[in-house]
């Protein structure tokens, strides 16, 4: 697919999600909060359309330097998946989606207040597929990882497998990290230790990066992105049902 293609359409991905991300996030902030942010930009519209905005030129950003850079460290961008990279997406996608509903069933649970439990619904789940299997593969292996390896490249002078590993693991730290606010928007609160809970987030978050960091190292973005949205799709609808019915 021509470059030019696969950052547009990275882009209006982006623009989407951003959006669903926005409005997710002043459905989440308190009363008082929602009206302070929304007397300060004049209307919920235009927060939305900022926020949008930003997703969309960040994520344009990375994909231009990521598309790039990819080819030169090769690491594979092109929009294609065979039928072993499906196996490998899958089976990493059950694995991640497993650790993490299974994770915060029987060792964090107590820690996660229960006014933090967010319901489910169709709209989330189609914004964490488009935010988080598409935009922050982007964001974080497309552009990020891809990044880190090519300054190794350039530092070292021969591409080497510990390159890539370094870049799947910083990547993936990254990544759980960014994760951070929106856990101290939805879990924390002023009356409880949330050591735990950023253990969580970093631990959790870090496992799944790895695992989405290694599948484009070997076989490509479109893996990365494909075990990303079915690690929603099976967190949402299988593993939640299952182990917390």
């Amino acid at each position: 697919m021509n470059n030019t293609i696969q950052v547009t359409g990275y882009g209006v991905t982006a623009l989407i999600a951003g959006a669903l991300i926005a409005v997710f996030q002043l459905e989440l902030m308190s009363d008082s909060q929602r009206t302070t942010l929304l007397a300060q930009a004049g209307s919920a519209l235009l927060v939305i359309g900022v926020a949008a905005l930003q997703t969309t030129v960040l994520t344009v950003l990375c994909s231009l330097l990521g598309l790039y850079l990819a080819s030169r460290v090769a690491l594979d961008t092109r929009v294609r998946i065979t039928t072993p990279s499906i196996w490998v997406a899958v089976t990493t996608a059950t694995t991640v989606a497993g650790v993490i509903v299974a994770s915060d069933v029987w060792i964090f649970a107590s820690y996660i207040p229960a006014t933090a439990v967010v319901p489910f619904d169709w709209l989330g789940l189609v914004r964490n597929v488009l935010y988080g299997g598409i935009i922050e593969e982007v964001l974080m292996r497309l552009g990020v990882m891809t990044l880190i390896v090519w300054v190794l490249w350039k530092l070292c002078g021969a591409l080497v497998p510990w390159m890539y590993i370094v870049a799947i693991a910083l990547s993936a730290l990254l990544f759980a990290a960014g994760h951070l606010p929106i856990t101290f928007q939805i879990l924390c609160q002023p009356d409880i230790d949330c050591t735990v809970l950023v253990v969580r987030v970093l631990l959790l978050n870090g496992i799944g990066g790895v695992g989405f960091g290694y599948l484009y190292w070997r076989h490509g973005l479109s893996a990365a992105m494909l075990s990303h949205m079915l690690t929603h799709v099976l967190m949402q609808l299988v593993f939640v049902p299952l182990l917390h019915g």
